[in-house]
């Protein structure tokens, strides 16, 4: 992922949620994990949406820094009254963030229906 000004995902909204398409097949070390932080620091803005599913379909591996961005980005929106969750990981990233108990602080489903679904619970 070179240093851009343009965002490593696509947006879209259903339900009121903003769904995060991460496109990056890997965020594998620490430059381009800050600066996919960065780009999702972005999307914070008073009055901006508080809800987010980040969808993880593309994304076949990721460093440790990484899943720390997702950690801080999750704690900045529940900060801020809002949610995120997290979908369709791959296995290997998934194991990643199993090991590291990232569903402990981020729902993590298979699909975008069930994480959608999950918000309105």
């Amino acid at each position: 992922m070179p240093e851009s000004s343009e965002p490593p995902f696509t947006l879209s909204t259903s339900r009121g949620v903003t769904i995060v398409h991460v496109q990056p097949r890997e965020i594998s070390n620490p430059d381009q994990a800050r600066e996919f932080g960065q780009h999702l620091d972005r999307l914070l803005e008073p009055g901006g949406p508080s809800r987010f599913l980040l969808d993880f379909d593309k994304t076949k591996s990721m460093s440790s820094t990484a899943y720390a961005v997702l950690l801080t980005f999750a704690k900045k929106v529940g900060g801020a009254g809002g949610e995120v969750k997290i979908c369709r990981m791959d296995p290997s990233v998934r194991f990643g963030a199993d090991i590291l108990s990232l569903g402990q602080f981020i729902e993590i489903h298979p699909d975008e229906r069930s994480a959608l679904d999950a918000y309105t619970r």
